[in-house]
């Protein structure tokens, strides 16, 4: 198994943001032995690896289809910031992104769904690695909005009581993954 990166973490939380019942796997186990991984990181992913695995489809719809009790966790950007499934300007920003990036979001997925977005953050972490430094403006603009607001009210949502402990956990992770593509984004 090879060391898990930061874009491994931020396409394996895509996946679990995205698939209702999926399963952490071998690449978070990679992030978490990681040299790179802080201790911080290492607890969260502990905790995610660790905690029950039943049910999370049930749970998954629960939390973000139909929440009873409080307010549905609204998943895609649309929807967290204007209540719409599909805001026009929000997409109409994504989509040269998406385009640069040459990748586009899983269907039935909506672009703005932060499991894609997770993913698309992932793959420009990784073109800009490869030295498409093009690509730098569109992935900090992608970051600030509409990444770290949605990742920031998922986040804060998922950490209330009464959240079944494996999503508490992929938001205390993801929360932790936010904080370290701040630092790898911040101008040096």
């Amino acid at each position: 198994m090879s060391a898990g990166t930061l874009p491994d973490l931020l396409e394996a939380l895509g996946e679990l943001f995205i698939c209702p019942g999926a399963r952490p796997g071998p690449p978070l186990a990679a992030v978490r032995d990681a040299g790179w991984a802080g201790p911080a990181l290492r607890s969260a992913l502990d905790q995610l690896l660790a905690a029950p695995a039943d049910n999370l489809d049930i749970a998954y719809a629960s939390l973000f289809l139909a929440r009873t009790g409080r307010p549905t966790i609204r998943l895609g950007a649309s929807a967290s910031r204007t209540g719409l499934h599909q805001d026009p300007e929000i997409l109409d920003r994504l989509e040269p992104i998406y385009r640069a990036a040459g990748i586009s979001p899983d269907t039935p997925s909506q672009p703005d769904d932060l499991g894609c977005l997770l993913i698309l953050m992932a793959h420009l972490l990784r073109l800009l690695a490869s030295g498409r430094a093009d690509l730098e403006i569109p992935l900090v603009a992608l970051y600030r909005d509409p990444i770290e607001p949605l990742v920031r009210s998922v986040a804060r949502q998922l950490a209330e009581p009464g959240v079944p402990p494996f999503h508490a956990a992929a938001g205390a992770t993801l929360d932790i993954a936010m904080q370290a593509c701040e630092g790898l984004l911040q101008p040096a």
